[in-house]
């Protein structure tokens, strides 16, 4: 069992997740406000109090998780909120809350995008993974997500176009229930074998073959396939030249 932590608000869940692993195995770290959340690449995380999820899942691991096995954190916190997402969305669709639904995707390595009214993707949901080592082994890991619900006003600079499940279908969600869905999720598949994780990640991306730009370079690339240690493969499709991606903030392609 995971047990679950509520705060009405905190610097940092994955400050507060990572002092919880001190006595605990396995915990999450619910805020209704963070006043330092962080992204990825030192990135702020910005958000309103009450309005959206702000969470970290910690685990104190008991079999063996090497170095190269570690970015699979951060796939498992985007896939459990894309499938919480779709959930929540589908429920209110069945029960007539909603006449439409959103398009999820995940870009890599782990954020949640959805598509707009304009056919553009927002960023809805972020992820930062952070790890503790003791050697070459890894022994704890914490997933930080931040997930955009009844926001509708974003400030602040972003790579992405910040967007909401209420900016979105114009209605109002359950927080707590969306963050309860990601829990049963998280409960679900965390304990998968590395290989079935990388498959379901690998379908999540559903990128290969796609064209694919690399930040700061002019040439074109084919999504060769996502390699076992989450390293991307490219071809430049002009020289037939292999590269390898690691960060996504490098690489832009389209996610239809």
């Amino acid at each position: 069992m995971i047990k679950k932590y509520f705060f009405k608000e905190v610097p940092s869940t994955n400050d507060i997740a990572k002092e919880l692993l001190k006595s605990e195995d396995l915990i999450v770290a619910y805020a209704d406000y963070q006043s330092k959340g962080r992204g990825r690449n030192e990135n702020k995380w910005f958000g309103n109090s009450g309005e959206n999820i702000y969470c970290s899942f910690g685990i104190r691991h008991k079999i063996s998780i090497s170095i190269d096995q570690v970015i699979i954190f951060q796939a498992l916190g985007a896939i459990i909120v894309a499938n919480a997402l779709r959930e929540i969305t589908s429920e209110y669709l069945n029960s007539n809350i909603l006449n439409e639904t959103v398009n999820f995707k995940i870009k890599y390595p782990n954020d949640v995008m959805a598509e707009m009214k304009n056919g553009e993707f927002g960023k809805i949901c972020g992820v930062l993974a952070e790890h503790s080592f003791q050697g070459e082994e890894c022994t704890e890991s914490i997933i930080g997500i931040g997930v955009n619900i009844n926001q509708t006003k974003f400030s602040g600079i972003t790579a992405n176009t910040p967007t909401s499940l209420k900016l979105l279908l114009n209605t109002e969600f359950d927080s707590k229930k969306i963050f309860n869905s990601m829990v049963d999720n998280f409960m679900k598949i965390r304990e998968l074998e590395y290989s079935k994780l990388l498959e379901i990640w690998r379908k999540e991306l559903n990128f290969e073959n796609k064209i694919a730009i690399i930040k700061n370079k002019n040439d074109k690339y084919k999504i060769i396939e996502l390699l076992q240690n989450g390293e991307i493969k490219l071809q430049n499709i002009a020289t037939n030249l292999f590269e390898f991606i690691d960060n996504g903030d490098s690489i832009r392609y389209d996610l239809r």
